[in-house]
């Protein structure tokens, strides 16, 4: 039984490019950056957001590439740095979003024993002899090497600096995979950027 092809119409090849296109975009543009991976973060703002509020992390080359997406549109929060010394496996980015801060950390996986599960971080001790908040804060590390820190806003007079910082792997009795204590503290001032969601 013969076999008949209709016409191609003009419309169709456009449309499949515009579509792998949008399959591939990235929120700068560039499509060289490859995605690492992404983080919402709606539950740690006050007031909850009305629409999604998601970390995207890019490569960029050799580089750490940190951006918001808030409600379809996305803001360029610049590179990751080696915040945190040269010789820590560990890149991060200080971004303050509507009163509530974060550090953004990006785990070097394959510079390290075993993959990182944890990162455990120390403040220093208050002067005062009631303090308001717990000494520490652990927060997961994805497999891909994301983790992000939230720092309340009733809790930043007193996270005002670190004073201790583990990389711990699965394994709760295995030693850290990474620790650094910092004398002085490693200070918070100054450090984050601020973002303003639009209303």
């Amino acid at each position: 039984m013969p076999t008949f092809l209709l016409p191609r119409p003009k419309w169709v090849i456009p449309l499949i490019l515009l579509f792998v296109l949008a399959c591939n975009v990235t929120p700068s543009n560039h499509t060289d950056m490859k995605k690492i991976d992404t983080w919402p973060i709606n539950d740690w703002l006050q007031p909850r957001p009305k629409k999604d509020t998601v970390f995207f992390l890019f490569q960029d080359g050799d580089a750490r590439h940190l951006f918001l997406r808030y409600g379809g549109q996305d803001k360029d929060l610049g590179l990751l740095s080696r915040a945190f010394g040269e010789d820590a496996p560990l890149e991060a980015q200080f971004v303050d979003i509507e009163g509530t801060q974060f550090i953004v950390f990006w785990v070097d996986q394959q510079n390290l024993p075993s993959p990182a599960k944890f990162i455990l971080l120390y403040r220093p001790r208050t002067s005062t002899p009631h303090a308001k908040t717990r000494g520490s804060k652990m927060v997961e590390v994805t497999p891909k090497g994301l983790s992000v820190l939230p720092i309340f806003p009733l809790e930043q007079e007193e996270w005002d600096a670190l004073e201790h910082l583990r990389l711990l792997p699965r394994q709760a009795e295995a030693p850290p995979l990474f620790q650094q204590e910092y004398d002085p503290p490693y200070s918070l001032h100054g450090r984050f950027q601020t973002v303003t969601l639009p209303r």
